[in-house]
């Protein structure tokens, strides 16, 4: 008869003796030691709650300020190109100069010489759109939509060009969200910019005339202007190379 010797492996087992003692659940046992287990308490959630509403009510207008620049910004620029490069083709396409071209008023002028350049969505002639700051709406003084959302209005002259940066979105002021381009010519070279004798003063001149200028119902330039030599930015009051309170003077 085979004798494999006694299994005593559940015996072994049953006499293993649990680190928290015979007959004990484990867990009450814990909790009568002083487990590190532990939860938080109200008043602990309460001022961690409280911390991160402070730390976002920081952080967040700053972070939404510094996207509305860079996006104001980089619609700025864009517009620039847009409207020269489509000027630039009509004066090839016409043969002739803008300083030259032959129109009635604003809407006369878009039509005739810019339309077929510039990709847009709709043309305002009555009340029907939000009024820019400083004009009224009508034939002389269109309102071109882009299809990026932005708009401008050209005037009967036309020797300067508005730019609304967000649309028929507030403030629709100058300097804010409006922004003044002028129509330029030198010689045969026609350029939709900013004031030529802009670029004969230095830069803290042109911030102290756009300072003066914040959503003042007037046209100019020197906004824009400021918003050009600064590489088209702008500029905080903490960047470095312009000195403290020296950045973009108007609210946005």
């Amino acid at each position: 008869m085979f004798n494999f010797g006694k299994n005593n492996t559940g015996k072994k087992q049953q006499e293993r003796k649990l680190p928290w003692g015979e007959g004990s659940t484990g867990l009450i046992e814990c909790e009568n030691k002083k487990s590190i287990l532990k939860s938080f308490t109200l008043a602990e959630v309460l001022i961690t709650l409280t911390i991160i509403g402070f730390v976002a009510a920081m952080t967040v207008p700053i972070l939404t300020a510094n996207h509305k620049r860079i996006e104001y910004a980089t619609k700025l620029k864009k517009f620039y190109n847009i409207i020269n490069e489509a000027i630039e083709m009509a004066e090839t396409d016409f043969d002739a100069p803008a300083s030259r071209w032959s129109y009635d008023n604003g809407s006369d002028f878009f039509n005739t010489y810019l339309r077929d350049y510039i990709k847009h969505t709709r043309v305002c002639t009555d009340n029907s759109c939000p009024v820019m700051q400083g004009t009224v709406n009508g034939v002389n003084f269109p309102i071109i939509y882009l299809d990026d959302g932005t708009r401008f209005k050209i005037f009967g002259s036309p020797r300067s060009i508005d730019f609304d940066v967000n649309g028929d979105k507030g403030p629709n002021e100058f300097n804010s969200d409006i922004y003044t381009f002028n129509l330029v010519t030198d010689g045969n070279i026609t350029k939709v910019g900013a004031n030529p004798e802009d670029e004969l003063d230095s830069r803290s001149d042109l911030r102290e005339e756009c300072a003066n200028r914040c959503s003042v119902s007037s046209r100019n330039t020197s906004c824009l202007s400021l918003i050009i030599n600064d590489g088209w930015e702008f500029k905080k009051d903490s960047d470095p190379g312009i000195g403290d309170g020296q950045g973009y003077p108007c609210k946005l």
